[in-house]
Order: structure tokens, then sequence, then C-alpha cells
């Protein structure tokens, strides 16, 4: 038969949360009167022995925060409410080391019997959790010198309410502090961020939501406060999602980045730019035409050469060539217009790619050039440079056939046709 006190234990136990229930007689010393079996995987000594000896339990406390154990014994506010302590103690259970655990006991109820004044409480290892409390707040300080030391912005978005937090950092970036920027949303993005790469943007982050993307990443232009374009390399991934199934969570970073891009801008100038005339080269020619094929572009392309150039540089020397294809570089791209791309194909062939989609409007544009280019002498009172082009249109050729080898190669035959004419002449 069950005695009072494992009565009295069994019922508390369903007060208390899992561990070791104990009834003891109230007071510094007071006595066991009912240990849970669990106490021996908890300290290696039975329940019996905790209840024969008292000191068996009290000697495993830790010598330096026995006073405070003792007086959470005696204090009167158990009578009334639930009590707690934590507190450390030596423990070697069996065919283990010696170890150091964490306990959190909790005394939740006091009452009077025929053996006096008693206490139900529980006894709890939290030597594990609290190992992982200190984890976390390790991780979390080393993730904050992570931040701190990259000076990486940071974003939290409710992708169902709008709702969007930023930290110090992600407001720096654009040159604000957060509390200008508050209250935050996910419109605070949008309205700082270049409308040309919202769509992308937007784009990327669906691709991501459809599984499709692992995460979202994306490099974009956001308004500074004084009013100049800053990039951000933009980096996110969804981490929590409603029941039925929506994304709903989606954290990530914002790196700046344009120093970086500012660089590489000014070695990919540099690559795309002839040393003698400073207009694009053959490179810079590939990418605008390959640009405008992939977007579906039309455009009109002039292929210049220059008439006789070789007698030029035979008569009067490379010098002497090289500041003539200077002068009618400065002359194609003085009649340029700002939607034009001026090019030096190589030796003394110029092209130039116009948005022009119809043959009268490239001719006029190529008429203007020729005409320009034929005031360029090579010594003043010395004829005139007479130029020869060849002109297409991007839509004279099929879909299917439209590359840039094959715009390249009409413009060239045409150009071929103006040179057996005769001459400074367009085809």
């Amino acid at each position: 038969m069950a005695s009072p006190f494992e009565i009295i234990a069994r019922d508390a136990r369903g007060e208390l949360d899992p561990g070791v229930v104990y009834v003891r007689k109230h007071g510094k010393r007071g006595r066991f009167l009912h240990v849970d079996p669990g106490i021996l995987q908890l300290i290696g000594r039975s329940a019996t022995d905790v209840m024969n000896d008292p000191c068996v339990w009290d000697a495993c406390v830790e010598r330096g925060e026995k006073d405070t154990v003792q007086q959470a014994y005696s204090d009167p506010a158990g009578c009334d409410s639930p009590l707690s302590v934590t507190y450390s103690i030596w423990t070697q259970p069996e065919n283990s080391p010696v170890r150091k655990l964490r306990i959190s006991e909790t005394f939740c109820s006091l009452s009077s019997t025929d053996h006096g004044r008693i206490r139900v409480g529980r006894l709890v290892d939290t030597s594990a959790l609290e190992d992982a409390q200190r984890n976390l707040a390790a991780e979390k300080d080393r993730l904050e010198l992570v931040m701190y030391g990259t000076r990486l912005g940071l974003w939290d978005w409710n992708m169902q309410t709008g709702e969007t937090t930023f930290n110090e950092r992600w407001a720096q970036i654009v040159g604000h502090t957060l509390s200008e920027l508050e209250p935050t949303s996910i419109e605070t993005w949008g309205r700082l961020a270049n409308p040309d790469d919202l769509s992308g943007s937007d784009e990327l982050i669906e691709r991501h939501a459809r599984g499709e993307l692992p995460y979202y990443d994306i490099e974009a232009r956001m308004r500074h406060k004084d009013g100049h374009w800053v990039w951000v390399h933009d980096r996110g991934l969804i981490v929590e999602w409603t029941p039925d199934g929506k994304p709903l969570r989606m954290t990530g970073t914002h790196e700046d980045i344009t120093d970086r891009k500012h660089q590489e801008q000014f070695l990919l100038n540099d690559a795309e730019t002839d040393p003698l005339t400073g207009l694009g080269n053959r490179r810079r020619l590939d990418r605008e035409i390959n640009e405008r094929l992939a977007c579906g572009l039309g455009f009109g392309l002039i292929f210049f050469d220059l008439d006789g150039f070789k007698a030029i540089n035979d008569t009067f020397g490379h010098l002497a060539g090289d500041e003539v294809l200077r002068h009618v570089a400065a002359q194609l791209q003085q009649e340029s217009r700002q939607t034009d791309c001026v090019i030096r194909y190589g030796g003394d062939e110029f092209v130039v790619i116009t948005p022009d989609l119809d043959n009268v409007a490239v001719r006029e544009v190529a008429e203007r050039m020729r005409s320009a280019v034929a005031t360029v002498r090579v010594r003043p009172g010395s004829p005139t440079i007479g130029v020869s082009a060849g002109l297409v249109v991007s839509a004279e050729l099929p879909g299917d056939a439209r590359t840039l080898d094959a715009v390249l190669a009409l413009a060239d035959q045409r150009l071929y046709a103006a040179k057996s004419a005769g001459g400074n002449t367009l085809f």
C-alpha cells in the first residue's frame, strides 16, 4: 500500500513538469519523507539513501551555494506560493565520472501534517538547457560580431502583412538613420530601390517561393539620401511558411558593393575602349549587339571604311595615319546622338549602332557622318578623306538568322559593294 507521502507526491506530479518529485519536512535540515526513484540517475544514490540521511543530498550542493539553498528552504514565502531556486550540485552516477549539474528546485506546496510542516517539490537537471542557452548566447554574440565586422544590413520581412524590420546598418548604406525611415515596411525597400531593378527582384523572389531557386540573390541599386545610387548585394531566404504552404517570413542581408561595381565598370570600360581613339572597341560592339538581340530590340548598323587609308600611311607615315584616325573618330562622335554607339572596329574601319529601325533613318545618320568625315585632311591643303559605308537594319534578317555575325556579314557585303562602286558612298 502506498504511503501518505507517496500519494502526496503522486498528486503533485499532475501539477509539476517532469522531474524527481520529493516530499520533505520543512526546514534547513528537513528529512526526506519520499523521493522518486529517479534520484538514482540524478546523483547516483538511491531514494532510500536520501530518505535515511538528508545530508546525502545536501552534501551534493556546491559549497559556495549552500547558504542560498538553505535560505530558500526557510523562506516564509514558500508558505503561500511556489518558490524556485537554481544551484549547482556535484554528482557521480553509477559507472560515470564526477560531473557538475545545474539543478532547478521548485517548492510547489507547503502544508501541515501529523509529521509537521512539509513541502513538496521537484528537482530538474537543467544543465543541458543552460548549456544550450549559453551556446545560443555565444552564437548570438558571434553573429553580431560577424554583422559588425562585415557591415551587413539585415532585413526581416513578413510576406503576408508586409511588415519589415531592418537594422541600423541597412539604413546607413543609403545614408539614413533607422529612425528616419520608420515606420518601416516592404514599401521602404520599394521607395528606395531603382525602379529598373524592382521587377527583376520580384521575379527572383517568386521563383524562390516556387522552389525554383534555393535562395534569393540579386545585385540592385538603391537611392542614397544624397541622391546618388548605391549598389547592394541583396540575399535572402524564406525561413517560415503558413500552414497552407504560403511563404510567411523571409530574412536576408544587404552588402554595400558600390566600390566593387565602380571598379568593375572601370575595368569594363578599359577593356572595351580603343586606346588610340577612345571609342568603343570590338568587345564593346559584341556586347552592345548581343544585348539588343537578347532583348529583341531592333537597331541599325553602319559599317564605315576609309578610302585609300593605306596610301596615307605609306605617304605620310603611321603617326600621321594615327592622327587621321583620331580626327575621324572625333567627327563620328561629334555627329552621333546620345542613343548612338560609335565603335572602332579595327584598322581604318568604324561601326555605328543606331536605334533607328528603317533604312531611310539609318541612311540619314550615315550621310551626316560621311559628310563630317569628308572634312578631315592629312595636312592643310591635302585632299579630304573619303569614306564608304555599308548599312543594315536588323529587321532585314529573319529572327532565327538575326545574329551578330550575320548582321556584320551583311554590312560587310554592302561596304564591299560601295567600295566597288568607286568609294566615298553609301550602300
